[in-house]
């Protein structure tokens, strides 16, 4: 990890955080930047709760880009290139995907994707077995693998607004589109 903490700013980092290379972590200005228990992090990373330089409104002068906090949850799976900003917040048991970057607070048990990160499944659930490494060679289903059962768990917010867009159905959402002015 290549990390810079500043002033009276934390990095916690939970037990079973694995990486495939190193990643980068920046935490100042008293922020807790918190990795949970069994994190499996891909390549290419970067955390930054903060920008790295301030940048200020010409009229007020203030500040317009504090330094966040961020949370990861436990048994999430961070896909190669994925970004976490100030503010991110990770449900346990979801999986961001390649080269998504994440800004707000993610439900439990989704996957999300893109730039800026959304919903586009729940209630999922991953196990850490690579699928060239580990018996039998297809997995089709789950009772081809060795569930960790804690992580199985459907997701709980569903009001959460990027869960509600993900769980309606293509059918609903072309009737949304259709029904729009100039279509």
């Amino acid at each position: 990890m290549n990390i810079r903490i500043g002033e009276d700013a934390t990095v916690k980092i939970g037990a079973d955080l694995t990486t495939t290379t190193m990643f980068i972590d920046s935490a100042v200005e008293g922020v807790t930047v918190s990795f949970g228990d069994d994190e499996m992090i891909a390549s290419q990373n970067q955390f930054r709760a903060d920008d790295g330089h301030p940048i200020f409104d010409v009229s007020t002068g203030k500040r317009v880009n504090p330094a966040k906090d961020f949370i990861v949850g436990n048994h999430v799976w961070i896909g190669a290139k994925a970004t976490l900003l100030g503010g991110a917040k990770i449900g346990d048991g979801s999986v961001i995907g390649f080269g998504s970057i994440v800004t707000k607070r993610i439900p439990n048990n989704v996957i999300v994707v893109g730039a800026p990160a959304k919903v586009v499944r729940q209630s999922i659930a991953w196990e850490r077995l690579h699928l060239s490494f580990a018996a039998p060679p297809y997995k089709p289903d789950a009772s081809t693998v060795k569930k960790s059962e804690k992580y199985w768990n459907k997701t709980v917010d569903i009001d959460h607004p990027q869960v509600a867009l993900a769980s309606r159905s293509l059918g609903d959402r072309i009737k949304e589109k259709l029904r729009r002015p100039g279509n």
